[in-house]
């Protein structure tokens, strides 16, 4: 059941509140075998402008191998899939950068000793053949392109300094993919295991984030550091938070000096998602905010930005349940909206998210249909709010939304507010973040802060419509 919303109060009227504006799921594969997406460090799906670029792995063959889908307007329709790898046995992490019409796509083999690579200039029409990019005597963990211009680095987790001691290494070309240097190791700890890498580029200006597991303790935290001169060199770790508990798949996104990164936060009663940024090339940072609520669990964080607009999707667990939820800024990370829930099927595996200026792109893969497979969806003004002010007080008052059945409180109402009929009577108590209003019957309602009389000071008048 799909609801719609109509805002309206005598003080003000709010037009449209962009992060309601997700369309429907579409389904981008649509066979007999299994369906995966690689985790949202591995930038599994990209934008640029009106393409949107996506790469996940399948069965169809018999094997999971890795596939290529893109669409060239905006993601109302997607091309059919191709495949990029011809491996005799099981491909499980596929990363993608894109650059303009350039586009990226490497993957470790099911051997895990090689790293192979391929790419396209003509914005994955055709494909370069696939090049043997990293080649180790020991395994190959998850991998994470990224892509400024001509400038591309591929990072990702190594075994080969042995005792199962896996570092970060990087590779990086200056010259669009034509060529590479060598291997570069990244970490230097003997005691800990370093992986899940994530990386992003603005011109000269790199930035990592990971996490390390220690060998003593089996904590796990992530880590951020950064390269002033294109990846050359690199600055000291630091870790992204003091919390010594439990951190695990942070990702980070970059635009100009800006900076966001995210991470599954484990900590003791505040299990989330946590976010942190910096305003100057990550020199300095900002204090950590978790942006989840901790009543139920969430991991798999991804985060995308353009402009001042930043998206955040992440899985969580609520009530038994796996879902897709998102939540995003439109201040460059100053400030958040509540959660919203983007599916309701269960199954869910994890979800990526990509940014091209006001539009958020995000794939996900669930089960819903009988086997796991992609699908995609989008909002096209997810980074933007049209409103309407009041003129006579010249202030605006942010109202409820509602998407799929949740009607989503702003934080700064009151926790205690209240959902009224037409005439007056309670229907039921609500609190900011997530209100699951499916059950209840289409037609107008009121929510009514605590305290507050039913008048257009302090009423929104909200209509439910199937």
């Amino acid at each position: 059941m799909r609801f719609l919303l109509a805002l309206c109060s005598a003080s003000c009227v709010l037009c449209s509140l962009a992060f309601a504006q997700w369309g429907p799921d579409l389904r981008l594969t649509n066979d007999t075998a299994t369906t995966y997406l690689a985790n949202p460090n591995n930038h599994p799906l990209c934008a640029s402008g009106d393409s949107v670029y996506a790469v996940f792995i399948d069965s169809r063959t018999g094997k999971l191998q890795v596939y290529f889908s893109r669409s060239l307007d905006a993601g109302a329709t997607w091309d059919t899939a191709v495949c990029l790898s011809g491996d005799t046995g099981n491909i499980w992490s596929p990363t993608l950068a894109v650059s303009g019409k350039t586009v990226h796509v490497a993957w470790p083999t099911s051997t895990d000793m090689v790293m192979m690579y391929r790419r396209s200039t003509d914005a994955g029409a055709t494909w370069s053949a696939a090049e043997s990019l990293v080649v180790t005597t020991a395994s190959l963990g998850d991998d994470c392109l990224a892509a400024d211009g001509n400038n591309i680095g591929l990072a990702w987790g190594d075994t080969r300094d042995g005792n199962y001691n896996g570092e970060v290494y990087l590779k990086r070309s200056s010259d669009g993919g034509a060529t590479w240097g060598p291997d570069t190791r990244l970490t230097v700890r003997p005691d800990t295991a370093d992986k899940e890498p994530c990386l992003a580029i603005a011109g000269s200006v790199w930035h990592l984030v990971w996490t390390q597991e220690s060998w003593s303790n089996y904590h796990m935290r992530a880590y951020y550091m950064r390269s002033t001169d294109g990846g050359a060199t690199w600055l000291t770790p630091i870790p992204l938070t003091s919390d010594t508990t439990s951190q695990s798949q942070p990702m980070v996104a970059v635009v100009g000096p800006n900076v966001h990164v995210c991470w599954g936060d484990g900590r003791p009663g505040a299990y989330g998602i946590y976010y942190d940024r910096s305003t100057d090339n990550g020199a300095t940072w900002n204090a950590e905010r978790c942006l989840t609520d901790t009543s139920y669990a969430s991991d798999y964080p991804g985060i995308a930005a353009a402009g001042g607009n930043v998206y955040m999707a992440f899985r969580m667990l609520s009530a038994g349940h796996l879902f897709i939820s998102y939540c995003g800024s439109t201040d460059n990370g100053q400030t958040w909206s509540a959660d919203t829930a983007l599916t309701n099927a269960d199954g869910m595996g994890t979800s990526a998210v990509a940014a091209a200026g006001s539009r958020a792109d995000l794939v996900l893969y669930d089960n819903r249909d009988g086997n796991f497979e992609i699908y995609y969806k989008r909002n096209l003004t997810a980074g933007g709010v049209e409103e309407t002010m009041n003129k006579g007080r010249g202030t605006l008052r942010v109202g409820p939304t509602i998407v799929r059945g949740v009607l989503l409180l702003p934080p700064l109402l009151s926790p205690s507010s209240s959902l009224l009929s037409i005439d007056g009577r309670k229907v039921l108590d609500l609190r900011p973040g997530a209100n699951d209003v499916s059950r209840l019957a289409p037609g107008v309602y009121f929510v009514r802060t605590a305290g507050g009389r039913l008048s257009a000071m302090d009423c929104h008048k909200v209509v439910i419509q199937k």
